[in-house]
């Protein structure tokens, strides 16, 4: 792994891991639910305008949105765990502890997964 310049004060891999999930799995949480909502509420509306929307479109709509929600949450997880794991080792953080309990908290795949490969890299 590529040697960063050591901080005056290193950041403990719990802080590390703790800021992570609030930067990375808050949002996308937030990004599923919000989608989930936002179809459900299209959903009601088209049921309580139009006769021809059913219960089947209703259900439709909150599935079609919940993908969305999860396919734009894969995209910020994507995106932010390259930028957040590069922080944590910029501000100190052991490299192999902050995997280790990464992939144990569900923040980081294991090396070599299918998931672990779908990261946006930062170019060295």
């Amino acid at each position: 792994m590529e040697q960063f310049h050591k901080p005056a004060v290193s950041i403990s891999v719990a802080k590390a891991i703790l800021i992570g999930h609030a930067v990375v799995n808050l949002p996308v949480v937030f990004i599923i639910l919000t989608s989930l909502g936002l179809g459900a509420l299209a959903g009601l509306v088209l049921m309580a305008i139009s006769e021809l929307f059913s219960d089947s479109g209703f259900f439709l709509l909150v599935l079609i949105s919940t993908a969305v929600g999860i396919l734009l949450g894969w995209l910020w997880w994507s995106y932010s765990v390259p930028r957040w794991r590069q922080w944590a080792l910029l501000n100190g953080a052991n490299a192999d502890q902050l995997h280790r309990w990464a992939v144990l908290t569900g923040l980081e795949w294991p090396k070599g997964s299918v998931f672990e490969k779908t990261e946006f890299r930062l170019k060295r």
